[in-house]
């Protein structure tokens, strides 16, 4: 029997592979000025973005259903933008079909957004337009969809357009409208196979960041057969663990759940500062390193200006760096934040990092709690400070206090959170993604368009949820047009299939 050499080749098998439709996409713009009954037409091509392509290729743990995107028109396609700049261009000085992530208003504002439903109250959102459905037409292999805005609605300069989910056409991008206040901002598109976890410290599905295409990472503070991982405890030593679950790639013994049999773990010891329980973090992907954050000073005490921080090489199994970040104010939020030590909730999720910029969590100030009283963080929003020089620091007020700190993901100029969207320099409140407040939820992908979530150390639902704020179609205006009070407009896009695409 000849032996297997490294140098034979194998195909890769895959499994529950999905085809979309490729499609082309036409649109057209018309201005009616209602003094001089004359119209403005505005027609070309639109590409469609891989927005709705990377929600069924990011097929975590083979479990996005591809119904739940489905009818992909109403759904992904059923809304629409109007932005006062064009859309960047990318390579070849051409539109970027992976370039799908809105831009924040400071850097290209939203002027007008219209979904599948017509508002109620059309002063609630000065931006909105309604569906116009008699230039509805469906055929077997096209849609043509339009929208439009009376005198009072959506007047600015319009420089491009988008589809979008319909949702996100409702409610647009950030605003303080009880439309927006309505919008989860996720869609959750796991199938009925993606069981609940059953969770404690000790059970494998605590997993914190994907590690790679077959593993996930989970951390805890102690040694390795720590079970303190709350208030109550101090120490110095953090211990990481690499744990096998099928993200993308699955080998003979993987199911849907995570496998500690194999798993590789160390203990690092902190020099600068003490952990009271899990920190906070973020995880360096392509540099498998892991941040750890944490500005307790005690089981119930923590510094409002002063954030400590250590960078741990997961290759390497050392500590790359400490250090401490300072804000100018007195206002950081306890990080992480728990309830008291006979409790089994504790606070710790993913910090968001956008480029050199990390986000803080700010608070009036928290409540404990305790077993009997809910928690309250009294989270007012962010400090968002540059890690290579904190002098460069501002302040990301939301509108409204809220009452969980859970993940948060970073995509293009938008920040979503598990109730609030931060656009620009204000975070609104909108609709949890998650309604049970019992568990954090940990992200394994954030700044991306669909991530795996799953509940820590408790037990609970695992999610894989899909960011609804993106472009699915891009087209700039050859020039820029004005709609104002003396304009109405209306929107027709049509989308038809030209065959398939794998």
């Amino acid at each position: 029997m000849s032996r297997i050499s490294f140098r034979d080749n194998f195909e890769q098998i895959g499994y529950g592979h999905f085809k979309l439709p490729k499609l082309k996409g036409h649109v057209k713009l018309t201005l009616h000025n209602c003094r001089t009954g004359k119209n403005e037409v505005i027609e070309g091509e639109n590409i469609v973005t891989n927005a709705v392509a990377d929600i069924f290729a990011n097929n975590y743990l083979s479990c996005v259903n591809a119904g739940s995107v489905m009818p992909l028109w109403s759904k992904w396609f059923g809304g629409v933008l109007a932005y006062t700049n064009p859309h960047p261009l990318g390579a070849g000085n051409v539109l970027d079909p992976d370039d799908y992530f809105p831009q924040d208003d400071a850097t290209n504002q939203l002027i007008a957004h219209a979904g599948d439903t017509a508002p109620q109250d059309y002063a609630d959102d000065t931006r909105r337009g309604a569906p116009n459905t008699v230039l509805q037409v469906i055929t077997e292999n096209s849609v043509k969809q339009g929208w439009e805005w009376g005198s009072t609605q959506g007047n600015g300069i319009i420089s491009a357009l988008s589809l979008c989910h319909a949702d996100v056409g409702n409610a647009g991008l950030g605003s303080a409208s009880d439309a927006f206040a309505a919008l989860n901002p996720f869609a959750d598109v796991k199938s009925a196979s993606l069981e609940n976890t059953s969770g404690d410290l000790t059970q494998a599905d605590n997993i914190c960041a994907m590690y790679d295409d077959s593993h996930g990472l989970f951390f805890h503070i102690g040694d390795e057969n720590n079970t303190i991982w709350r208030g109550g405890t101090s120490t110095n030593k953090l211990t990481v663990m690499v744990r096998k679950l099928p993200y993308f790639k699955t080998g003979l013994i993987e199911t849907n759940h995570a496998d500690t049999s194999y798993q590789r773990s160390f203990t690092v010891e902190l020099s600068n500062f003490v952990l009271y329980a899990n920190p906070c973090y973020w995880f360096d992907y392509e540099n498998k390193k892991l941040w750890i954050f944490s500005n307790l000073t005690g089981n119930f005490t923590y510094s409002d200006d002063e954030i400590n921080y250590a960078v741990i090489d997961c290759e390497l199994e050392s500590i790359d760096s400490e250090g401490t970040i300072e804000a100018d104010d007195n206002d950081l939020m306890a990080i992480p934040f728990y309830r008291n030590s006979s409790s089994q909730e504790i606070y710790n999720p993913n910090i968001v990092r956008d480029g050199n910029y990390f986000y803080f969590p700010t608070s009036s100030g928290p409540s404990w709690g305790n077993n009997v009283l809910d928690v309250a963080p009294n989270l007012t929003g962010y400090r968002k400070i540059n890690i290579n020089s904190q002098s460069d620091q501002s302040l990301v007020p939301f509108t409204e206090t809220h009452q969980k700190f859970d993940f948060s993901t970073k995509c293009g100029g938008l920040l979503l959170t598990n109730g609030q969207v931060v656009n620009g320099s204000i975070g609104y409140t909108c609709a949890r993604a998650v309604p049970d407040v019992t568990a954090v939820r940990a992200i394994s992908q954030p700044n991306k368009i669909s991530t795996y979530a799953t509940p820590l150390y408790l037990s609970g639902s695992r999610f894989i949820l899909a960011n609804k704020l993106v472009n699915t179609t891009k087209f700039n205006l050859n020039s820029s047009v004005e709609k104002n009070a003396s304009k109405s407009m209306t929107i027709e896009y049509t989308l038809t299939e030209v065959g398939d695409e794998s």
